[in-house]
């Protein structure tokens, strides 16, 4: 064993001795009334150091091809570039794992060094529950998911070619900082029903600590689909994929989180904590599906019985103490009737309760087939067609309450309700005649989410009547939030109304129509690439008058080191649609199988979760702002 080797195992020994140490510190703190919050710091500033200096190890053993890393040795390859070789660290189990504790500890110095409070006892419970979650992931990567283990075999590893790609590189991170920035929420949770006297220190500077991992998660999501569309070659951008739901069930539980922390004078504190506890739980939840093999996925990575065991083991510790302490110490909490009854809170209170709803109906249609499995029930498939019977009816409820929300809550005339749904429905009704829409529940879908745009406008014509006040650049920012929503439903339904598709045999000189382009296939050339061999085709789109609009450059990857071919396919853009072009294999001499796509607005879809990310964006630097002119007050 290499001195490198040696030195990174006894760093992460190390990391998981400091934890320990936080912990004693934690209860010694609460116990005995000692101000331990100071040394505290330094062990979680010492941890984030300790294991910073661990992954730039790695990834200098990648940089290098240091064969004698095992690890690095089975996920990297001579001929791969510099870049893929530093993402190669986080695209197996070990070193992801790595990543996920960096992040982590990340995380906890971020609670340690800017989470400002008087209440130092708050904060060192905090810190002494996330000690307590460190130590598991600590022991998972020591004894059982080791990227430090020693190598003396000839081993021709390489990286999956399918992660081969500039946009999937930066996914992992930063969806593990929306995933791990669960922690944070979690284990104030469990400090409050420690210690319910602390909810208040909490709730208001909590916003904080939600906004930043749903904009991280948010983001993920975005980048996800956005990979999945452009690089897995049949068109789609969601297929509810059990670890697409995985990353997707602790957004909707930390979107919900957003709406309590709205409501003024919260009296929902019982249901703010059950929801922050099942956000991280979900989150290792995720971290499961991903890590067991036990569903099969694009995205997942199967490792062994031995990880999935102790994953299962860790989760069913961590998740059981936590609902053990909720349900003994949630009696402490006390519900306001007349206040929930409030017209604003009840229906920010009926939001948070349908997208819970969501999580279960997601829940049970990810993980029903491990339970049909495990009772012997053979194979069980749960696609896309559960997920849409079940899952269009939330959506159209959720669209009402949000219209209501604007009727109701804000007070329109009734004479503006009158005239804004009437141009929506004709508008939707124009939409629905033009695409030939058949589907009902896509059609209240559509004119839901273009009535939910009208109310929006109106709404923010009135405000900016006059100067923006602080309450309404609040009110600014969720309406951009539910405009991004309605951009996205309405993107996502005209996309799949509209679509067409060919999948035909095609020779050099062919051309094909579709919807009104003509795309003709022009040649096909091969080149080397990097550390792949490139079969490409070259194809031209034509207008009617048969003038070139874009040329498209579709091909096959050759990687000799994984023994793998794939295809990539290349698309034509502009704001109205996609022209998506997959070259496949060759059918005979001189005839390749090829799929075109034609996509109308398939890109708003994403221009909506931008617009959703921008909403977060502007609540976070508004609660940032509050802070710092309290802080400037109390000077």
């Amino acid at each position: 064993m290499t001195l490198m080797i040696l030195f990174a195992n006894y760093t992460l020994a190390f990391a998981l001795a400091l934890s320990l140490l936080q912990i004693v510190l934690s209860v010694m703190s609460v116990k005995k009334n000692y101000d331990f919050l100071s040394i505290m710091k330094r062990c979680v500033l010492s941890q984030t150091i300790l294991i910073l200096s661990n992954f730039f190890l790695l990834i200098y053993c990648f940089v290098s091809d240091d064969r004698s890393v095992a690890y690095v040795a089975y996920h990297s390859s001579l001929d791969l570039p510099v870049f893929f070789k530093v993402c190669a660290l986080w695209s197996a189990h070990e070193g992801s794992l790595l990543l996920w504790i960096l992040i982590q500890t990340i995380w906890m110095s971020c609670f340690a060094y800017f989470f400002q409070t008087k209440h130092h006892y708050f904060k060192v419970t905090v810190l002494g529950v996330m000690a307590f979650i460190n130590i598991f992931f600590y022991v998972f990567i020591l004894f059982i998911s080791n990227p430090w283990l020693y190598n003396n075999n000839v081993i021709h590893g390489s990286l999956t070619p399918v992660l081969q790609d500039y946009g999937l590189s930066i996914h992992p991170p930063i969806l593990y900082f929306g995933y791990v920035g669960t922690i944070v929420i979690f284990s104030a949770a469990i400090s409050i029903l420690l210690n319910p006297k602390w909810k208040d220190v909490w709730n208001k500077r909590a916003i904080n600590w939600v906004i930043i991992p749903w904009i991280f998660l948010t983001l993920g999501i975005i980048l996800g689909s956005w990979w999945a569309y452009r690089e897995l070659g049949w068109g789609g951008w969601w297929f509810w994929d059990p670890v697409e739901n995985a990353s997707f069930l602790p957004w909707i539980s930390m979107t919900a989180l957003i709406h309590l922390f709205r409501v003024k004078k919260n009296n929902f504190d019982l249901w703010i904590i059950f929801l922050s506890l099942i956000t991280f739980a979900l989150s290792l939840i995720g971290t499961f599906l991903v890590r067991s093999g036990a569903l099969i996925s694009v995205h997942s990575f199967a490792n062994s019985h031995q990880t999935a065991n102790y994953i299962l083991f860790m989760i069913s510790i961590i998740i059981g103490l936590s609902y053990l302490l909720f349900f003994i110490r949630g009696k402490k909490f006390s519900i306001n009737i007349p206040l929930i009854m409030n017209k604003r809170n009840l229906f920010l209170l009926s939001s948070s309760g349908i997208l819970f709803l969501s999580i279960l109906i997601i829940l049970i249609g990810t993980t029903f087939p491990i339970l049909a499995r495990a009772l012997n029930y053979g194979e069980v498939v749960v696609g896309a067609p559960y997920f849409d019977i079940v899952f269009k009816p939330l959506l159209i409820i959720a669209l009402i309450l949000m219209n209501f929300y604007f009727v109701i809550v804000r007070k329109l005339r009734v004479k503006d309700c009158i005239l804004v749904y009437s141009i929506s429905i004709f508008v939707a009704l124009i939409l629905a005649i033009i695409i030939d829409l058949e589907s009902i529940s896509l059609f209240f879908l559509l004119n839901l989410s273009v009535l939910l745009i009208f109310n929006i406008v109106n709404i923010n014509s009135l405000i900016f009547q006059s100067k923006l006040n602080q309450k309404q650049c609040t009110n600014v920012s969720m309406h951009i939030a539910h405009l991004g929503v309605s951009v996205s439903i309405i993107a996502a339904v005209l996309s799949l109304t509209l679509q067409k598709e060919i999948d035909l045999p095609m020779k050099i000189g062919n051309e094909v129509k579709i919807s009104g382009y003509k795309i003709k296939f022009n040649q096909v050339d091969t080149f080397h690439k990097d550390n792949y061999q490139v079969l490409q085709a070259r194809f031209g789109i034509l207008n009617k008058n048969n003038d070139v609009l874009d040329n498209l450059y579709p091909s096959q990857k050759f990687f000799a080191t994984a023994k793998t071919v794939m295809s990539q396919a290349d698309i034509s853009t502009n704001v109205f649609r996609d022209i998506y072009i997959v070259f496949g294999q060759q059918i005979s001499k001189g005839t390749w199988a090829i799929k075109i796509y034609y996509k109308p607005f398939i890109r708003w879809i994403w221009v909506g979760g931008f617009l959703i990310i921008f909403s977060g964006l502007m609540t976070l630097f508004k609660s940032m702002r509050n802070i710092s002119i309290r802080r400037e007050v109390r000077v």
